[in-house]
């Protein structure tokens, strides 16, 4: 009981250009974690002005948003006050798109959307 209370007080911002794959990624989410509110952004010109109107705890991103890079939004992100985690995915295999990722404020980068996440952000949830 006490762990879906501190669930129901976390926002998660996702953003994805793929309609399936972001509410694939927000079903998930919410299933692992009852009560938690999850908001969705298909690319920089809507997730920053979201997360600049509310306090989002962390935020999952793809690489790839339409013509832009996700770290490139990661950096705005920040600047718009996003202080928990920022996590990308990526299918590349190039170490300059993770070193970008990281410079810009990324937490981490996830290789691929195999990757368990939820079980990272169980781990966050549990600090």
């Amino acid at each position: 009981m006490l762990a879906q209370f501190v669930h129901a007080q976390r926002t998660l911002l996702v953003v994805d250009d793929d309609n399936d794959t972001r509410h694939l990624t927000r079903i998930r989410l919410e299933r692992a974690f009852p009560g938690i509110t999850v908001l969705e952004a298909i690319d920089r010109q809507s997730a920053v002005p979201a997360a600049a109107r509310q306090p989002i705890d962390a935020v999952i991103t793809d690489h790839h948003l339409g013509t832009e890079e996700g770290a490139g939004m990661i950096a705005q992100l920040r600047q718009a006050g996003v202080r928990g985690p920022i996590v990308m995915f990526t299918g590349s295999s190039d170490p300059a798109v993770y070193e970008r990722a990281y410079a810009a404020g990324a937490a981490h980068v996830f290789a691929g959307r195999d990757t368990d996440f939820v079980a990272y952000f169980r781990a966050l949830f549990a600090k």
